[in-house]
C-alpha cells in the first residue's frame, strides 16, 4: 500500500486525527507517525466516545489511550450523548453521532492556528456513501461522495478496505473492531454487508468503477459551479438574499446557485430536491409568501429577492401571525435595547444653524416638546395610524407596504407611539405632528442601530 501522507502535510501545521481505534484510523496514525521523519508538524489525536455500546465503547477508549501513551501522541478524548440529542432533535442516531463527532473535531481544530483534520475514510467508504446518497434521492453533490477538502485530509481515500487490513496485519498494527459494523439494521451497514458484496460478484471492480464515475461527475460539477452567478447572492447577518433573476436561469444553474447560497451559511443539511423546488416555486408567488424548511429555516418572497433566514428565537408563532416578545420602552433620553437592536435618543437645544433636521444620516429629528408624556417605543399594533411628514394620515401597515418593507420585517419595525398615534417610524420617517419648526426649542435625535 503506497500512501504519500506527507503530501497532505506542511511544516509547522497541526494534524488533528480522528482516532476511533479501528483498523483504518490506527493505520493512518502509524502513517502520520512515520511522516514525522520527513515533515516537522504537530500531531493531536481526537477520540470521541459516543457512549452507544456500553462496555465496548469504554474499552475502545482505554485501548486508544494506552496506545497513544505508548507512542507519545497527544490524545484528546470527548464523551458525547447521542441518544439525548436524538430524543431532543428527532434526528437519526447515525446523524446525531456524526454531528457530535464533527463538533468535537472542530473544537480541537479551533485551538490551533494552522490545522487540518485527518480522517481515515477509504475507497469502500466512498462507494458506500455514493450509493447511500443515490438511493436517498441526493443531487449530484451528494453522489460525488466523500472527497478531500481544504480543511479535511483523507489520505486513504484511494485505498481499499482490504489494502488497509493487509497493511495493519503486515505491520503488526493493533486495532479494535466495532461490533455495530456487523449489524444490518443501519442503512449504511446494509449497503456494506449486503449490496456491495453482490455488486462485486457481478463486477469485481465495482468499487473502483463507482468511485471513478464520481470523479468524472465531480469534474462536471466544478465546471457548472464556475458558471454560478455569485454576484446575484447577498449574504447578510442572519439571512441570504437571492436575486429574482436567478430564477429565470436554466434549472440546473438555478439549483446550483441556491445550493451555493445555502452553503455560505452551512444551511444545506437535510434539504432535499423537494425543498429546492419549493424555493424555486416561491418566485412565482405573491410578496410575503413563505415556506418552512428543515432546521428552523424559512424562505420568503420579498419583492426583488427570495430571502432565506432562521426564525427569530425571540418570537412565538401564532396561527395567524408572528408576535414579537418586546415590552414597550418609555420615551426618554438614553440608550435602550430593542429586540436585537439599540435605540439611542439625544436631547439638545435646537439651533437651526448647527443642525440640519432633514439629514437622516444623523438620525430622525423631532420636536421634543411635541412628544406626549405617555409615548413609548414599541412594535406595530393593529389600528396604528401614521401621518408621514408632508402627507396625510394612513394605516401604518399601508405605509410599510409602500416603503417595500418585507413582511417578515414589519413586525420588527420600531415605532414611537402614543396609543395608536405614530410619531416616528425609527430608521424611516417622522410624523407631521412632531416636525421641527421656528417655535421649536428642544429637539430629540432618534437613532436605531444593529
Amino acid at each position: 500500500m503506497k500512501v504519500q501522507v506527507e503530501n497532505f502535510l506542511s511544516a509547522g501545521m497541526t494534524a488533528v486525527l480522528g482516532l476511533s481505534g479501528g483498523a483504518d484510523s490506527m493505520v493512518l496514525l502509524n502513517l502520520l507517525l512515520n511522516a514525522k521523519k520527513k515533515v516537522d508538524f504537530s500531531l493531536v489525536a481526537v477520540h470521541v466516545n459516543h457512549n452507544l455500546r456500553g462496555k465496548e465503547s469504554n474499552e475502545d477508549q482505554r485501548f486508544v489511550e494506552e496506545y497513544c501513551k505508548k507512542c507519545g501522541v497527544k490524545l484528546v478524548v470527548f464523551s458525547v450523548d447521542c441518544k439525548k440529542m436524538q430524543s431532543e432533535t428527532g434526528k437519526s442516531l447515525e446523524q446525531c453521532a456524526r454531528e457530535l463527532r464533527y463538533n468535537c473535531f472542530n473544537e480541537e481544530l479551533a485551538k490551533h492556528k494552522n490545522s487540518k483534520l485527518f480522517l481515515a475514510h477509504h475507497k469502500n467508504d466512498r462507494a458506500e456513501t455514493i450509493l447511500l446518497n443515490l438511493v436517498r434521492g441526493s443531487g449530484t453533490k451528494g453522489v460525488i461522495g466523500i472527497k478531500n477538502t481544504d480543511v479535511i485530509a483523507r489520505p486513504l481515500l484511494n485505498q481499499s478496505k482490504q489494502d488497509i487490513l493487509n497493511f495493519a496485519n503486515k505491520n503488526n498494527i493493533p486495532f479494535r473492531t466495532d461490533s455495530t459494523n456487523l449489524q444490518e439494521d443501519a442503512t449504511r451497514n446494509f449497503i456494506r454487508l449486503q449490496i456491495m458484496p453482490r455488486l462485486e460478484q457481478v463486477c469485481s471492480k465495482a468499487v473502483d468503477n463507482i468511485c471513478n464515475f464520481a470523479d468524472k461527475l465531480n469534474q462536471d460539477e466544478l465546471f457548472f459551479d464556475s458558471l454560478v452567478p455569485k454576484d446575484k447572492v447577498k449574504i447578510e447577518k442572519g439571512l441570504i438574499k437571492i436575486d429574482n433573476s436567478v430564477f429565470l436561469l436554466e434549472k440546473p444553474l438555478c439549483l446550483r446557485t441556491i445550493f451555493y447560497a445555502l452553503r455560505q451559511k452551512d444551511w444545506v443539511t437535510d434539504l432535499t430536491s423537494t425543498h429546492y423546488q419549493q424555493i424555486i416555486d416561491l418566485y412565482l408567488k405573491t410578496n410575503g409568501s413563505k415556506i418552512d424548511l428543515p432546521h428552523n429555516l424559512v424562505a420568503s418572497k420579498e419583492y426583488n429577492y427570495i430571502v432565506i433566514f432562521k426564525k427569530n428565537q425571540k418570537t412565538i408563532m401564532n396561527d395567524s401571525e408572528t408576535m414579537l416578545l418586546q415590552s414597550p420602552i418609555v420615551f426618554k433620553e438614553g440608550s435602550f435595547k430593542f429586540l436585537n437592536k439599540t435605540i439611542e435618543v439625544k436631547v439638545k437645544v435646537f439651533d437651526k444653524n448647527q443642525y440640519d433636521v432633514k439629514n437622516k444620516e444623523n438620525g430622525l429629528c423631532v420636536d421634543f416638546y411635541k412628544i406626549p408624556l405617555d409615548a413609548v417605543f414599541r412594535t406595530k399594533a393593529p389600528n396604528d395610524k401614521f401621518a408621514k411628514l408632508g402627507s396625510g394620515s394612513k394605516k401604518l401597515n399601508d405605509y410599510l407596504i409602500d416603503k417595500k418593507i418585507a413582511k417578515r420585517l414589519r413586525d420588527e419595525v420600531c415605532v414611537l407611539a402614543s396609543k395608536n398615534d405614530i410619531f416616528c417610524v425609527l430608521g424611516y420617517d417622522i410624523s407631521e405632528k412632531v416636525k421641527v419648526n421656528n417655535t421649536t426649542r428642544k429637539i430629540a435625535i432618534i437613532n436605531i442601530k444593529d
